[in-house]
């Protein structure tokens, strides 16, 4: 039977050192091969991802990228756009307003670059590092934005964080989808949207019931994936949260956690 395979990338497809270990790689290639769909479910733009879904051909099978959480669904292969979810203008520029005076930075994604008001910030700086792509600098950012965009982010220190995100969460719970993706960013997509409602699409579109999705994860973003019917697989890295909801508990991904469970009991 055909499986949807979603993976988290950080602290789930990718190691400590945020590389995709040979081990892993050559299983998830001898899934393809079996005829299973990989999707790459990330936080980050396509250019994020584009070095992963490359390493694991994707290009040769059709590897699929759920990008902002879930909010846009492109095949690698084609760079057909599958699903595309975005704020309207005023939206983002609603949540804009409200956290600009919160002490923290904000940013989003435009034309495969990081957007943000300061070259300085750290989580500019930290975003760009890490996912090895350009930025993009409007020091009016925080008077509005003019484009549509598929997810809004604010960063800050953990404690800073911990202090802002239940504000945010309570301003806009009933309006957004909000979501702590890492201790240090808090992530706003279209409300309704998320990494498990874009596999939900995917299995819809290509007529693939969703008992047939397995889906890795480490954080809280990764909870939707858990929440949709899907089998769930925690890394043995994961947050307690993730491992309490999960089917299934996995090695760390230091310890070749996708490949454990794969050849376990996908592959055998």
């Amino acid at each position: 039977m055909k499986k949807i395979i979603a993976l988290d990338v950080d602290g789930t497809l990718v190691n400590s050192k945020h590389v995709i270990t040979e081990k892993t790689k050559n299983t998830l290639l001898k899934c393809q091969k079996e005829g299973h769909i990989l999707v790459i479910a990330s936080g980050r733009d396509v250019e994020g991802v584009k070095d992963l879904a490359e390493e694991l051909q994707f290009d040769k099978y059709n590897g699929l990228l759920s990008n902002y959480n879930g909010c846009r669904v492109t095949n690698f292969a084609t760079g057909q756009v599958l699903f595309n979810h975005t704020f309207k203008i005023d939206q983002s520029n609603e949540i804009i307003s409200f956290v600009k005076n919160l002490d923290v930075e904000i940013f989003t994604f435009k034309d495969g670059k990081v957007y943000s008001d300061d070259k300085n910030n750290k989580s500019l700086i930290d975003t760009t590092k890490r996912l090895k792509i350009g930025y993009l600098i409007d020091k009016n950012m925080r008077n509005g934005i003019d484009f549509l965009a598929n997810n809004m982010i604010i960063g800050a220190s953990k404690d800073k964080i911990d202090q802002v995100y239940p504000i945010v969460q309570k301003e806009f719970e009933n309006k957004y989808t909000v979501v702590r993706t890492t201790e240090n960013y808090v992530e706003f997509m279209p409300r309704g949207f998320s990494k498990g409602s874009s596999l939900l699409e995917i299995a819809k579109y290509y007529n693939i019931d969703k008992e047939n999705i397995i889906a890795f994860g480490d954080e809280e973003n990764d909870y939707s994936m858990f929440d949709i019917g899907a089998f769930s697989v925690a890394m043995g890295n994961a947050s307690e949260k993730i491992k309490e909801k999960a089917d299934f508990v996995t090695k760390s991904n230091d310890e070749d956690g996708i490949a454990y469970y794969l050849e376990n009991y996908l592959l055998k």
